[in-house]
């Protein structure tokens, strides 16, 4: 499906271009992803009932900037074999792709210019950026729970915080710095907090940078500047707190068996 949404990649941007410029369009095509997030929790939920883990909840919530479905699995965390943790929070993002699957040959046989097609198209695309978004390796997001549980590490990102600020605190003299810390376990922290930060800076970077470009063609270079700003300060006070690299907030890596976005 991949090689085909990479193949056909021109006309799927053209017709979610079409979606964006259409409002009713788009609140089509944003309330049909609202319900895929909806079955993505379901999904955690049916195969952590599967290998025997408790469904404590499911239901729906405010989380900014909307409301958002979940559902927590109270023993996730104590599933028997990593395989069984990795399955549970990877089982979202498969029934992401699987409900994809069906929309790339109906937006195939329709004609071009058909309004149905344009639909599709951008349900397509943008369905496979959420699934994209859901496969990063920061908290609270899928990817990470699959990478700190093919590891076994339970809290890898607030960890690795701690791994980075007892480095350099060792540096400058200040504390015992890494001893006491196993060389896998060196390896591991320093390979999620260095790949970890960089990936937070290329985001916030990109979406700083379409900010300002779309801000700067619609209202001049100041509201450019201004947007490129907002994005950066947004990412700061959202993004890199989750990560648990820098921030003082709870680390999102430590809800109590809670499998959700």
């Amino acid at each position: 499906m991949l090689a085909a949404v990479m193949w056909h990649g021109p006309a799927l941007v053209a017709d979610t271009a079409r979606v964006l410029d259409d409002p009713f369009a788009l609140m089509a095509v944003a309330t049909a992803l609202w319900v895929t997030m909806g079955l993505h929790e379901l999904g955690h939920g049916v195969v952590a009932h599967h290998f025997g883990g408790t469904v404590g909840e499911i239901g729906i919530r405010w989380q900014l900037p909307m409301v958002v479905m979940y559902c927590r699995v109270d023993d996730y965390l104590f599933l028997r074999t990593r395989r069984q943790q990795v399955t549970t929070a990877s089982a979202g993002i498969l029934v992401n792709l699987l409900l994809l699957l069906p929309v790339l040959p109906a937006w195939l046989l329709l004609p071009a210019g058909e309004p149905a097609r344009a639909l599709l198209g951008a349900f397509l695309l943008l369905g496979l950026a959420q699934a994209a978004l859901f496969l990063l390796p920061l908290p609270p997001m899928d990817g990470y729970k699959m990478l700190a549980h093919s590891l076994g590490m339970l809290r890898y990102a607030s960890g690795s915080r701690r791994f980075a600020g007892r480095a350099l605190a060792g540096m400058v003299g200040r504390g015992p710095g890494l001893a006491g810390y196993p060389r896998a376990a060196r390896i591991a922290y320093c390979a999620y907090a260095l790949g970890g930060t960089a990936l937070v800076v290329s985001i916030v970077t990109i979406v700083a940078l379409v900010a300002q470009r779309v801000a700067t063609a619609h209202f001049g270079p100041v509201a450019g500047a201004i947007s490129a700003g907002l994005a950066v300060l947004i990412g700061m006070v959202f993004v890199v707190p989750r990560t648990s690299f820098t921030g003082t907030r709870k680390p999102a890596d430590g809800r109590r068996g809670e499998v959700q976005k």
